[in-house]
């Protein structure tokens, strides 16, 4: 019975042994399968990972380059309105100067037809008065020739004055 209780205990143990072994290696199996479940799943998360980081970074530079055109058209506007304003003073100025030079031509041409005006009137005074003195010279040389001759004609001597007193004539005939 020992023997046979031994026998027993033997297999027993050869039992164990072969279901550890099996153990043993069902478990090496199993670590091996998990393993890989691992790197399977590892792998599938890293592809997850890359697609949803690729999304994202494409997600962000829609977003940026939508950004950049809202700030660049709101820059385009503001600088519109900025040229619209500069330009609109500039006008402002320009149509200020313009006048103001307009009245300066105004106010110079108005001076000079009032010079010219009084140019004129200094003119026709001046004329006039020249007229005056030329007409009271000649009436002075016509009343001088007209006395010269009533001198000349009662002595009986020619007009021209011939045989007349040539010092007499020239005394006679210059102007006091």
């Amino acid at each position: 019975l020992k023997a046979l209780g031994k026998k027993r205990d033997d297999d027993f143990v050869e039992r164990v042994k072969v279901l550890e072994q099996k153990h043993q290696h069902d478990l090496a199996e199993k670590e091996k399968m998990l393993e890989a479940q691992y790197w399977e799943k590892q792998a599938e998360l890293k592809r997850e990972w890359d697609q949803k980081e690729t999304a994202l970074r494409d997600q962000v530079a829609l977003q940026t380059r939508l950004r950049d055109a809202e700030l660049q058209e709101k820059a385009k506007k503001h600088l519109e309105a900025e040229i619209a304003r500069q330009t609109q003073t500039l006008q402002e100025r320009f149509n200020r100067e313009a006048a103001i030079h307009e009245e300066s031509l105004e106010r110079q041409k108005k001076q000079l037809s009032q010079r010219q005006a009084a140019l004129e009137q200094e003119f026709k005074e001046t004329r006039d008065k020249l007229r005056r003195d030329l007409e009271k010279e000649k009436q002075a040389w016509v009343a001088d020739l007209k006395r010269q001759e009533s001198i000349s004609k009662p002595e009986g001597k020619s007009p021209e004055g011939h045989g007349s007193n040539p010092r007499k004539t020239e005394e006679d005939s210059s102007p006091s």
